[in-house]
C-alpha cells in the first residue's frame, strides 16, 4: 500500500495510542509497536491493518486513534493470546506478564462495524 500524509491533527491520534500502549504494556514491549495511519475510508468506516512485518515489531495503521486500539487490541488478543481489560485479568496476574509475541503475524485488514 501506498504511503499517506496525514494531516497534523491526525497524529495526535497515533500519539494517542502509543500513550495507551506505553500506559498497557512493559516498555520493551509498548516501544516496539508501529503505528502509522491509513487514509480515510470513502464511507467512512474505521478500519485497521496487520502489516507483515518482523514479530517482534508489530506493524499496524488505522483509519483513526480508535481503529488503531481496535487494532492493538486485535493483535494482542489474537495473535498474543493476551486479553487487555480494565479489571484484573486471568488467573489474578496482568494480562502483560502473559504477553507472548507470535511467531509470525498474517497481514490483513478488517473493516469495523462502525463508522462515523
Amino acid at each position: 500500500s501506498s504511503t499517506y500524509s496525514a494531516p497534523p491533527a491526525s497524529a495526535k491520534q497515533v500519539d494517542a495510542v502509543k500513550s495507551l500502549l506505553s500506559r498497557l504494556l512493559p516498555e520493551t514491549a509498548a516501544t516496539k509497536f508501529r503505528l502509522s495511519l491509513l487514509p480515510p475510508d470513502e464511507q467512512s468506516h474505521a478500519i485497521f491493518e496487520l502489516r507483515e512485518s518482523p514479530a517482534d515489531e508489530p506493524n499496524i495503521a488505522g483509519t483513526g486513534g480508535v481503529a488503531l486500539a481496535s487494532g492493538v487490541y486485535h493483535y494482542l488478543k489474537t495473535y498474543c493470546g493476551c486479553s487487555v481489560t480494565w479489571g484484573a485479568s486471568q488467573n489474578g496476574t496482568a494480562a502483560v506478564d502473559q504477553l507472548k509475541l507470535p511467531e509470525d503475524l498474517k497481514p490483513g485488514h478488517w473493516v469495523l462495524g462502525w463508522r462515523w
